[in-house]
């Protein structure tokens, strides 16, 4: 049971007691990407649900991180959801309130998305605890570039680290270990190949 809660889901913060939605993989196929604290979304399957090529995939992170570093400067919301749940609750009303349709409908496409990437380009951890900061906490350096109520963040690292933050009020360790244990056993040639 607890797999439904590993993708496509989000904790949503409520006054008291936060909820938790689950969205059908079927309508929604993007993926959230997390860079310099801006949210972007892209599809990763093709019309008949078929992984897009990876030299694809590559080229929209790619897009993304050059978005991030253009335009308008946002405020930092993915520090909204580390903060006391009640407030952050607080928050979202507001950010609703103020930002209405559009607001909810950006909210709503955060939380669907499959997985959330985070590409932590002011982060290069070296030992142990420098990457368990930045993996755990998202450390002094990437706190702003999480969003984390959604169930599944993976973590890269501008020197090539990565790792996995999961929000796990609704799952318990062992999907997510088996998830984990998927990923670290497929080279990039082999997902390449795929392709």
């Amino acid at each position: 049971a607890a797999y439904k809660y590993m993708f496509n889901a989000c904790r949503v913060p409520r006054k008291d007691e936060d909820t938790y939605k689950i969205y059908d993989p079927s309508l929604n196929s993007h993926v959230i990407v997390a860079c310099g604290g801006k949210f972007f979304s892209f599809d990763f399957v093709d019309k008949e649900g078929e992984p897009l090529p990876l030299a694809t995939l590559e080229q929209r992170l790619q897009k993304c991180v050059e978005k991030s570093k253009n335009g308008t400067d946002l405020p930092m919301l993915g520090y909204l959801t580390s903060d006391d749940r009640d407030k952050c609750a607080e928050a979202r009303e507001e950010l609703l309130r103020v930002g209405g349709s559009k607001m909810e409908e950006a909210l709503k496409v955060l939380e669907s998305g499959a997985v959330l990437i985070c590409l932590d380009e002011n982060a290069s951890p070296v030992s142990k605890r420098q990457g368990s900061e930045i993996f755990w906490t998202g450390g002094l350096a990437s706190g702003h570039n999480r969003w984390f109520d959604k169930s599944i963040q993976l973590i890269c690292t501008n020197n090539g680290k990565a790792g996995m933050c999961g929000e796990h009020s609704m799952m318990d360790g062992m999907p997510v270990v088996g998830y984990c244990d998927y990923i670290t056993k497929k080279s990039y040639g082999e997902v390449a190949a795929l392709s």
